[in-house]
């Protein structure tokens, strides 16, 4: 693989529902443990990543994109997207957001330097 983006993207099911319903008792996440896990797939993946979140994002928290930054094992770079949402991103980012992405993939694929 030559690279991933990863946008506005949950360390896993059990810290997302942990991060939605603060509220619930712990032992009834512990059946989540282990799935959708993203921070355990981006530590395996030893490729480029680029991890885009949303500063204001409200349903996924942004520290969560700063931790699959940090669980990443090979070149990780953080982009993120000042007073972008969740779903609003790339609208929000305009003409930087797709420059960005861009370049990422370009340098991937060998075009960019």
């Amino acid at each position: 693989m030559g690279g991933a983006i990863l946008e506005s993207t949950f360390t896993s099911l059990e810290a997302m529902a942990r991060a939605v319903y603060p509220w619930l008792p712990g032992f009834l996440f512990h059946r989540l443990r282990g799935l959708l896990d993203t921070r355990a797939a981006v530590a395996g993946l030893g490729a480029p990543l680029l991890v885009v979140h949303g500063t204001n994002d409200g349903l996924v928290p942004p520290r969560m994109g700063r931790e699959l930054l940090e669980a990443a094992e090979g070149p990780a770079a953080w982009y993120p997207v000042a007073g972008a949402g969740h779903n609003d991103v790339f609208y929000v980012g305009g003409e930087e957001y797709f420059d960005r992405l861009a370049r990422f993939v370009e340098r991937r694929a060998g075009g960019g330097s």
